[in-house]
C-alpha cells in the first residue's frame, strides 16, 4: 500500500493599507486569478497538483481591513509557498497583490507569506491522507468504468461476469497496478470509532477524582456563564440585500461552494477562554471521531477551519462544502448546533444561548441572518475537484478498493451498486 499523504494548511493574514481606491486596485489584481467569475484567469492554480483548495478573502467590515490567503495542501506549507514564489509569473502577480499590504517588500514574497501565516487553526479534513491527485484520479476511474459500461454489451451477465469485464477494461487501460496500490489509511482512521465512547468512559472512571474536580469546577463556571448569557445582546434579524447579492453572485456555480465568516469574540477573559476551549474540543473530536467524511454528522464539508487572529479578538471561519449555502446552514442547525453554539455563542451578536449549547442556532432565521451578515466576499476561490462531492469521494474510494478484492456475493452486489 502507498504511504498516506501528510496534509497541511496555511492562513496568510496581512493588514491592507491605503484608501478605497487602493482597495479597488487590489480587488482588480485578485480578479486576475479568480477562476469563478473570470473565465480566462491569467494563471491557473492547476499548476499546483498538491493543492486541494485555496481562497483569497478581503475582509472590509468589522475592523481594520485585512487580506486572507488560505489553502489546503498535500505536503508541508513552507515548500509550497516557496515554490509559488519561485515561479516568475506567480511571483509578479502576487507582488502586485501584496504591495497593497502592510510592510511588504518586493523580492521577499516567500518570506512575507511565511511570516504572516497564522497556521491552520482548528482544522477539519474530511478525508485525511487522501491526496488531491488520488481524489481526481479515482473520479476519472469511475468515469472510465461508466463509459465502458455504457458502451459495452453486458446485459444479462452475472455480477461476477460484469466485474470480470470491468477488471479487463482496467487492465487494458494500464491502471491495475495503481488501483491495487491504494494509499494506506492514516493511523487514527484504522480503528473502529465505536470504541471512542467506551474508551472515553473508561478514562473518565479511571481518573474519577480528576473527573469530579472538573465537574465541580465546570458547575461553578456554568453559573458564571449563565450570568453573562442573561446580559448578552443578540443581533436583530436583518437581511441586507446588497450583502446578499454580493455573496450570491459567486454561489452555486458548481457542486461546491466556499464561505468565509468573520466575527469578534466577546469582551472578557472568560469568553476568550471558552471560545478556545470549544475549538480545542472540536479539534479533538475531529481527529478522533469525525474523521471519515462527516463533521458532527454533516457529510458535505471537504475542508474547514476556525482561526483566532493573533493580537485580535477576531474569529475567522473558512469552509469548502457541497450544495447550497441554505442547505449547508440547515445541516449545521439540524446536525451540529451544539458544537456551533459552543463556539459562536462567545462572539458578538450571536443568537442568545443557554448553558452555552442550548438555543442559539435553533433560532433558525436569526442564526441565518447572523451567518449571512458575518460573511465576507470571497475574491478568489479554487477547488481542484469542484464537481466531486464528499459522497463521490467516499464512493470512488470504495469502488477502487473492491475492484480487485475478494468479495462475497453480498459484497459484490453492494460494490456493483456503487456504479
Amino acid at each position: 500500500m502507498a504511504t498516506p499523504v501528510r496534509q497541511s494548511a496555511f492562513t496568510v493574514v496581512a493588514p491592507v493599507v491605503g484608501d478605497e481606491a487602493a482597495r479597488a486596485a487590489l480587488k482588480r489584481h485578485l480578479e486576475r486569478i479568480d477562476p469563478v467569475l473570470n473565465e480566462h484567469p491569467e494563471l491557473s492554480f492547476e499548476e499546483f497538483p498538491e493543492l486541494h483548495y485555496c481562497s483569497f478573502v478581503l475582509a472590509e467590515n468589522g475592523g481594520a481591513p485585512f487580506l486572507a490567503f488560505e489553502g489546503n495542501i498535500d505536503g508541508d506549507v513552507e515548500p509550497f509557498l516557496r515554490g509559488l514564489a519561485d515561479r516568475k509569473d506567480w511571483c509578479a502577480l502576487f507582488q502586485d497583490i501584496y504591495r497593497h499590504c502592510e510592510a511588504y517588500q518586493d523580492g521577499r514574497l516567500a518570506e512575507y507569506l511565511l511570516a504572516h501565516d497564522v497556521g491552520p487553526g482548528t482544522w477539519y479534513v474530511a478525508f485525511g491522507g487522501r491526496s488531491a491527485a488520488e481524489i481526481q484520479k479515482e473520479g476519472a476511474l469511475r468515469e472510465k468504468i461508466a463509459a465502458f459500461l455504457d458502451a459495452g454489451a453486458l446485459a444479462g451477465r452475472t455480477p461476477v461476469e460484469v466485474r470480470d469485464a470491468i477488471q479487463g477494461e482496467v487492465r487494458r487501460l494500464g491502471l491495475e497496478d495503481w488501483v491495487r496500490d491504494a494509499p494506506e489509511l492514516p493511523f487514527l482512521l484504522r480503528y473502529d470509532r465505536r470504541w471512542f465512547g467506551p474508551v472515553g468512559l473508561a478514562l473518565a472512571v479511571g481518573l474519577l477524582p480528576v473527573t469530579l474536580l472538573l465537574l465541580g469546577a465546570g458547575g461553578l463556571l456554568l453559573l458564571r456563564v449563565r450570568q453573562l448569557e442573561q446580559r448578552d445582546e443578540e443581533d436583530p434579524i436583518r437581511w441586507e440585500q446588497a450583502r446578499i447579492d454580493d455573496s450570491e453572485d459567486r454561489e452555486d456555480r458548481t457542486l461546491q461552494n466556499h464561505m468565509c465568516s468573520v466575527t469578534r469574540v466577546k469582551k472578557g477573559p472568560l469568553r476568550w477562554f471558552l471560545v478556545n476551549a470549544a475549538l480545542t474540543v472540536v479539534g479533538l473530536a475531529h481527529r478522533l471521531y469525525f474523521n471519515r467524511g462527516d463533521l458532527g454528522g454533516i457529510p458535505t464539508i471537504h475542508f474547514a477551519r476556525w482561526v483566532v487572529l493573533p493580537k485580535s479578538r477576531q474569529l475567522v471561519f473558512f469552509s469548502n462544502f457541497d450544495g447550497s449555502w441554505e442547505r449547508y446552514l440547515g445541516d449545521f442547525i439540524e446536525q451540529a448546533s451544539i458544537g456551533l453554539n459552543a463556539i459562536w455563542t462567545n462572539t458578538d451578536g450571536y443568537p442568545r444561548t443557554k448553558n452555552l449549547v442550548e438555543g442559539g442556532a435553533e433560532d433558525e432565521e436569526r442564526f441565518k441572518s447572523f451567518a449571512r451578515n458575518s460573511m465576507q466576499r470571497t475574491r478568489v476561490w479554487y477547488s481542484a475537484y469542484r464537481h466531486i462531492t464528499i459522497g463521490n469521494i467516499a464512493g470512488n474510494a470504495k469502488l477502487r478498493e473492491g475492484l480487485f478484492a475478494e468479495l462475497s456475493a453480498d459484497e459484490l452486489d453492494a460494490w456493483l451498486r456503487l456504479l
